[in-house]
């Protein structure tokens, strides 16, 4: 009888870890699909010249791969921080050459002009330092 009260107690436990268990992979899995969500949504803002929404879409799915627990060395946790390492290459391309557009250094004559551009209308000077 006592052997067989320790089986079902050993069951149980066994059942709860499993429990545990899956609960934990369901959690993980639900936030590697918002990590993938958030990427998709900051290249959606990158390729409509959104960058700084892009840039916070970036941030939040880079702090959501940290929370993957017990992933950080699987494939797809792999082709995620490539996918988000790419990303944050192209939005570092796109912030250089907004930068490049809207200021322009002509060291020669000693000065420095900021352009303002809204979008669709053409660039207006907004300064010219000496």
């Amino acid at each position: 009888m006592h052997a067989h009260l320790q089986d079902a107690s050993n069951k149980v436990h066994l059942l709860r870890k499993e429990l545990d268990f899956n609960q934990e992979l369901a959690d993980s899995l639900e936030e590697l699909q918002v990590v993938s969500s958030l990427l998709d949504s900051a290249q959606d803002a990158a390729s409509q010249d959104e960058l700084l929404e892009s840039l916070g879409k970036l941030d939040s799915a880079r702090k959501g791969m940290t929370r993957l627990d017990g992933f950080e060395n699987t494939r797809v946790s792999g082709l995620l921080h490539r996918r988000a390492s790419q990303l944050r290459d192209l939005l570092m391309g796109e912030f250089l050459s907004a930068w490049n557009k809207n200021i322009v250094v002509d060291s020669q004559e000693r000065r420095i002009w900021i352009f303002s551009q809204a979008r669709g209308e053409q660039m207006s000077q907004v300064h010219g330092l000496f």
